[in-house]
């Protein structure tokens, strides 16, 4: 897979944990606020029955959020919502027509069929949502550091990290000082070499065998 399409992949399932969290701290605030008549009673902020047939979410509180949303919502809502609409924006240009279902998902399903620029441009604005996102949650990024290997391209160890958001067998690795490929001349070792693309590997092109037991 190109490394563009890595990228954009590890961001739509940094952007998912992002949001679930967001979720539950909207859940907690709402729990508080009605429980102190802020926002109204419990049954002002059931979901409608009735929903357009178009529309298909799985979160209730999702669904409360983006029909009631006001000047009075926590900033959780307001930023589930923002990240509903630009993932809905997103899914819309990619497929020609509002997405049908969780924008996510679809963006995860049709992410291997898009081209490197069409990729590039989706991580653009989903990093700039979870970047706000987690900051508002006041959680860091899904970075998890490999002290014991080398990046192949800098040369620096330390620096290199598994992006843990996704489920392992999709999980993929990046050097966090950001060193760029230089092409096919780079000793990077990426498994699709592209001038100009912060490195990225996957989990089984090998980088990991050395932190392994017995590893090289």
């Amino acid at each position: 897979m190109h490394p563009m399409l890595l990228h954009a992949h590890a961001a739509l399932h940094s952007i998912g944990i992002a949001r679930d969290r967001l979720l539950h701290a909207a859940q907690t605030a709402r729990t508080a606020w009605t429980a102190n008549d802020d926002l109204g009673t419990v049954q002002a902020w059931r979901p409608r029955e009735e929903r357009q047939p178009t529309v298909v979410r799985r979160e209730p509180i999702l669904d409360a959020v983006i029909e009631r949303s006001t000047s009075s919502t926590s900033p959780y809502e307001t930023r589930m919502v923002s990240i509903h609409e630009t993932l809905t924006w997103l899914a819309s240009a990619m497929l020609g027509e509002k997405p049908y279902g969780d924008p996510l998902d679809q963006l995860r399903y049709h992410l291997p069929r898009l081209s490197p620029d069409a990729a590039s441009n989706i991580r653009l604005w989903v990093d700039e949502q979870d970047q706000a996102a987690r900051k508002l949650l006041g959680c860091g990024d899904d970075h998890q550091l490999l002290p014991a290997i080398q990046c192949p391209a800098c040369r620096r160890a330390g620096v290199l990290a598994i992006r843990t958001s996704a489920p392992t067998e999709e999980q993929v690795v990046v050097c966090t000082v950001g060193c760029i490929c230089i092409g096919r001349q780079c000793q990077c070792r990426m498994g699709v070499p592209s001038v100009g693309i912060a490195h990225v590997w996957t989990l089984e092109e090998g980088l990991l065998r050395k932190a392994a037991p017995g590893g090289e």
